[in-house]
C-alpha cells in the first residue's frame, strides 16, 4: 500500500471508471441500513463553509448551507477531481491532478 499526498481516508479503485454519484449512493445505502447510525442526506444543498464546532466532542464540524447549519461527525467530499479547488492542500504534484480520458 502506498501513501499519497493526504493523510485522510480515501478510496483507490483499479478499473476504468468510478462514478461519484453511484459510489456515494452505495455508501449511503450501506450507512442507512445500519440501525446504529442517525443518517440524513441533503441533496442539492451546497456547503458554503466548514468550521470546527464549539461542541467538538459530540459533533466536531459545523456545515453552513443555504438551508441553515448542520452539525456532523463526518464529512465526505464527493467532488471527483475538483477536490483541489475546494481543498487547497490537495493542489499540485502531491495532491490530486485532474485529467480527462
Amino acid at each position: 500500500m502506498q501513501t499519497y499526498g493526504s493523510s485522510h481516508p480515501g478510496y483507490r479503485h483499479i478499473g476504468y471508471n468510478l462514478w461519484p454519484l453511484k459510489f456515494v449512493t452505495e455508501l449511503y445505502k450501506l450507512a442507512a441500513a445500519s440501525p446504529a447510525l442517525n443518517l440524513t442526506l441533503h441533496t442539492r444543498t451546497p456547503v458554503t463553509a466548514i468550521t470546527p464546532s464549539s461542541n467538538s466532542a459530540a459533533r466536531p464540524w459545523t456545515l453552513t448551507t443555504p438551508r441553515g447549519q448542520i452539525a456532523c461527525t463526518r464529512i465526505i467530499h464527493a467532488t471527483n477531481a475538483y477536490v483541489s479547488h475546494l481543498l487547497p492542500h490537495m493542489r499540485g504534484a502531491s495532491g490530486v491532478i485532474p485529467v480527462r480520458g
